[in-house]
Protein backbone atom coordinates (compact mmCIF):
# COMPACT_ATOMS: atom_id res chain seq x y z
CA UNK A 1 0.00 0.00 0.00
CA UNK A 2 1.24 3.35 -0.95
CA UNK A 3 2.07 6.35 1.75
CA UNK A 4 -0.69 8.17 0.43
CA UNK A 5 -3.37 5.45 0.76
CA UNK A 6 -2.24 4.37 3.93
CA UNK A 7 -2.43 7.89 5.21
CA UNK A 8 -6.29 8.16 3.52
CA UNK A 9 -6.88 4.98 5.39
CA UNK A 10 -5.76 6.30 8.78
CA UNK A 11 -7.86 9.89 7.92
CA UNK A 12 -11.05 7.72 6.93
CA UNK A 13 -10.88 6.00 10.20
CA UNK A 14 -10.45 8.74 12.33
CA UNK A 15 -13.34 10.30 11.08
CA UNK A 16 -15.57 7.40 10.92
CA UNK A 17 -16.95 8.11 14.75
CA UNK A 18 -18.02 11.83 13.67
CA UNK A 19 -19.91 10.63 9.73
CA UNK A 20 -21.86 7.70 12.01
CA UNK A 21 -23.01 10.72 13.56
CA UNK A 22 -23.21 13.12 11.00
CA UNK A 23 -27.29 13.15 11.25
CA UNK A 24 -27.63 13.88 15.39
CA UNK A 25 -25.13 16.12 14.78
CA UNK A 26 -25.98 18.11 12.28
CA UNK A 27 -30.13 18.06 14.30
CA UNK A 28 -28.56 19.21 17.24
CA UNK A 29 -26.82 22.18 15.79
CA UNK A 30 -29.96 22.97 14.16
CA UNK A 31 -32.11 22.96 17.35
CA UNK A 32 -29.61 25.12 19.03
CA UNK A 33 -29.44 27.83 16.26
CA UNK A 34 -32.68 28.61 15.15
CA UNK A 35 -31.48 32.11 14.95
CA UNK A 36 -28.72 31.72 12.49
CA UNK A 37 -30.69 29.22 10.47
CA UNK A 38 -33.51 32.66 10.00
CA UNK A 39 -30.47 34.63 9.28
CA UNK A 40 -29.07 32.35 7.00
CA UNK A 41 -32.31 32.36 4.53
CA UNK A 42 -32.35 35.88 4.71
CA UNK A 43 -29.00 36.21 3.87
CA UNK A 44 -29.41 33.95 0.77
CA UNK A 45 -31.85 36.49 -0.57
CA UNK A 46 -28.79 38.80 -1.26
CA UNK A 47 -25.65 36.70 -1.12
CA UNK A 48 -25.31 33.65 -3.30
CA UNK A 49 -25.57 30.50 -0.76
CA UNK A 50 -26.11 33.11 1.99
CA UNK A 51 -22.77 33.91 2.73
CA UNK A 52 -20.54 36.67 1.67
CA UNK A 53 -17.10 34.48 1.52
CA UNK A 54 -17.94 31.88 -1.64
CA UNK A 55 -14.54 30.24 -0.70
CA UNK A 56 -15.82 29.18 2.98
CA UNK A 57 -18.50 27.14 2.75
CA UNK A 58 -20.33 25.75 6.28
CA UNK A 59 -22.85 23.12 6.02
CA UNK A 60 -25.93 23.56 6.68
CA UNK A 61 -25.09 27.15 7.53
CA UNK A 62 -22.52 28.91 9.47
CA UNK A 63 -23.10 30.85 13.01
CA UNK A 64 -24.16 34.53 12.27
CA UNK A 65 -21.90 36.97 14.50
CA UNK A 66 -23.82 39.55 16.18
CA UNK A 67 -20.85 41.96 17.28
CA UNK A 68 -17.29 41.90 18.32
CA UNK A 69 -14.73 43.16 20.67
CA UNK A 70 -11.00 42.62 20.44
CA UNK A 71 -10.85 38.86 20.41
CA UNK A 72 -13.89 37.88 21.42
CA UNK A 73 -17.03 37.16 19.01
CA UNK A 74 -20.52 36.98 19.99
CA UNK A 75 -23.21 35.11 17.52
CA UNK A 76 -26.86 35.09 17.20
CA UNK A 77 -27.80 32.90 20.07
CA UNK A 78 -25.28 34.88 22.50
CA UNK A 79 -22.91 32.57 22.35
CA UNK A 80 -19.62 34.26 23.54
CA UNK A 81 -16.38 32.61 22.11
CA UNK A 82 -12.82 33.55 21.58
CA UNK A 83 -9.92 34.84 24.66
CA UNK A 84 -6.68 36.48 24.98
CA UNK A 85 -4.68 35.24 27.64
CA UNK A 86 -2.97 37.79 29.99
CA UNK A 87 0.71 37.63 28.61
CA UNK A 88 -1.01 38.21 24.84
CA UNK A 89 -2.38 41.41 26.05
CA UNK A 90 0.84 42.39 27.78
CA UNK A 91 3.00 41.67 25.26
CA UNK A 92 0.57 43.50 22.46
CA UNK A 93 -0.68 45.77 24.63
CA UNK A 94 0.18 50.18 23.24
CA UNK A 95 2.92 51.68 25.45
CA UNK A 96 3.19 55.42 25.78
Amino acid sequence: MSATAELRDRTNDFYAPLKRRKDAIEAEYRALTPRSAALHAEAATVFPGGFTRDAVLRRPYAPFIESGAGSRMTDARSSISGSTPPRCRSATAIRP
